[in-house]
C-alpha cells in the first residue's frame, strides 16, 4: 500500500512510487492556480461567453465561501487501490478539517469535475464534520490511467465504487477511532454511491465499512435506467485528441466549457470563470479527457454493437436498489437540463426510506446554487 500525505503541498510520483513535497498553506480565494486570472480573456471573440462570466472573487457570496475553503487545514492522502488484472490506481483523498470530529463527510464528485467542485460547501461544513473529498480515478490529484490499460469496465460506477471504498477503508485504518460516515455525492458520483450501497458483492466485501455509514446525501444522482445517450454528453464522448487540439487552438474549447458552465446554473450570475476553467482544463488535457469519456461510456450497461441499452444488465442493477438500507436524501434542481427531475422521483420510489427534496430555480449544479442547508440538517 502506498500512502502519501501532504499539508498544503503537492503529490509527486516517480514511476510507480509516490513522493511528497510539502509547502506551507497560504490563504487565498482558492487552493488551485486560477487559470482564468492567468488567461484574462486572451484570444476570445467580442461576444465571448467566457468574457461574460464573473470571477468568484467578484461575487461576494462565492468569494467568502472560496476563502473559507482555502483556509481549511488540509491533508492529502494518496491511497493505492487494486482490482483483478488491472494496475494499481492511486486515489487522492483530500482530508479537511481538524481531523477529530466523530462524523466524516465522504464527498464524491461527478464527471468533468474534481475535489475543487465542492469548494463552496466545505468551509461551512467543516465546523461540524471532518471532510474527506475524493478525487475519482482520472481526476484531480488521483492517478489517471489510460482506459485501455484497465479492464473494459475500469471506469464504470462499479469499479469506481470498489476503489473508493478501498481508499476510505485505508484512511480509516490510520485513525484510532470508528467515526460515523455520511456519503455525499453529485451526479455520476451519486451513481457510484448507489452502487457502493446496493451491489451485493461490494456490500459483502466492504461490510465493515458500510456499518459505519449513517446515511446518504445525493445531489441529482444518475439512475442506471437510461435508454439513450444523453445529448449533453455526446460532444464529450466524441471529442478525440485531434479535435480537442484544434478546438483549443481556436479558443472554441474554452468557450464550450464556459457555455456549459453558464447553462448549468439557473442564474447566469452564479456561473464563474473558475468553474469554466476547471472544465476547460479537463477537456484540454488528454489523460483527464479520456477518463471523462470512459466514465460516460461505461456509466450504464450498453450494447454498443446494436447501439441500444443492455436491458438485462440495467434491470439487475435497478433491482439492487432494494438493498440500499441507509437513510437517503436526494436533492434535485427543478430546472435540471442534464438529468430530469422525474429521475429523482423514480429513484425516491425505488429506494426504501429515501426522501426527495426539489429545489426551485436550480439546475444541475445544485450543490453550488443552493448549498449547505441540506447537509447540515
Amino acid at each position: 500500500m502506498c500512502v502519501a500525505t501532504a499539508f498544503g503541498g503537492n503529490l509527486h510520483r516517480d514511476g510507480g512510487h509516490c513522493r511528497l513535497a510539502v509547502s506551507a498553506s497560504k490563504p487565498g480565494p482558492s487552493r488551485r492556480n486560477q487559470e482564468g486570472s492567468h488567461h484574462p480573456n486572451a484570444g476570445q471573440p467580442p461576444n465571448s461567453i467566457y468574457k461574460g462570466l464573473q470571477s468568484e472573487r467578484q461575487i461576494l457570496k462565492f468569494e467568502a465561501l472560496a476563502i473559507a475553503d482555502a483556509t481549511l487545514p488540509e491533508r492529502i492522502v494518496l491511497v493505492s487501490t487494486v482490482r483483478s488484472n488491472e494496475p494499481p490506481v492511486g486515489i487522492a483523498v483530500h482530508q479537511r478539517g481538524p481531523g477529530t470530529n466523530d462524523c466524516i463527510q465522504i464527498i464524491i464528485h461527478g464527471v468533468l469535475a474534481n475535489h475543487e467542485s465542492w469548494r463552496y460547501l466545505t468551509g461551512s461544513l467543516s465546523s461540524n464534520f471532518d471532510l474527506w473529498i475524493i478525487d475519482l480515478p482520472g481526476c484531480g490529484d488521483s492517478d489517471k490511467p489510460d482506459p485501455k490499460s484497465l479492464a473494459a469496465d475500469g471506469y464504470s460506477p462499479g469499479a469506481m465504487a470498489d476503489r473508493v471504498m478501498q481508499a476510505i477503508e485505508q484512511c480509516l485504518a490510520a485513525r484510532n477511532d470508528s467515526p460515523h460516515l455520511m456519503l455525499v455525492a453529485h451526479s455520476f458520483g451519486g451513481m457510484i454511491v448507489l452502487r457502493m450501497t446496493s451491489d451485493p458483492e461490494l456490500r459483502q466485501r466492504h461490510a465493515t465499512l458500510l456499518r459505519q455509514v449513517d446515511g446518504l446525501v445525493l445531489f441529482a444522482p444518475c439512475d442506471v435506467n437510461v435508454n439513450q445517450v444523453n445529448p449533453v454528453f455526446k460532444p464529450i464522448i466524441k471529442l478525440g485528441g485531434l479535435k480537442a487540439g484544434i478546438a483549443n487552438a481556436l479558443g472554441i474549447l474554452r468557450e464550450a466549457a464556459a457555455g456549459s458552465t453558464r447553462n448549468g446554473c439557473a442564474s447566469s450570475c452564479l456561473a464563474t470563470k473558475e468553474t469554466a476553467d476547471q472544465r476547460f482544463h479537463i477537456l484540454a488535457h488528454a489523460d483527464e479527457r479520456r477518463a471523462a469519456r470512459a466514465m460516460l461510456i461505461e456509466a450504464v450497461p450498453w450494447n454498443y454493437k446494436e447501439n441500444r441499452p443492455d436491458w438485462d444488465g440495467i434491470h439487475q442493477l435497478e433491482a439492487n436498489y432494494r438493498n440500499v438500507d441507509k437513510p437517503c436524501l436526494i436533492v434535485w434542481g427543478a430546472c435540471d437540463e442534464v438529468l430530469p427531475e422525474s429521475m429523482g422521483y423514480k429513484l425516491a420510489a425505488e429506494i426504501a426510506g429515501s426522501k426527495l427534496v426539489v429545489l426551485t430555480n436550480c439546475m444541475h449544479s445544485v450543490r453550488s446554487e443552493e448549498h449547505t442547508s441540506e447537509l447540515q440538517s
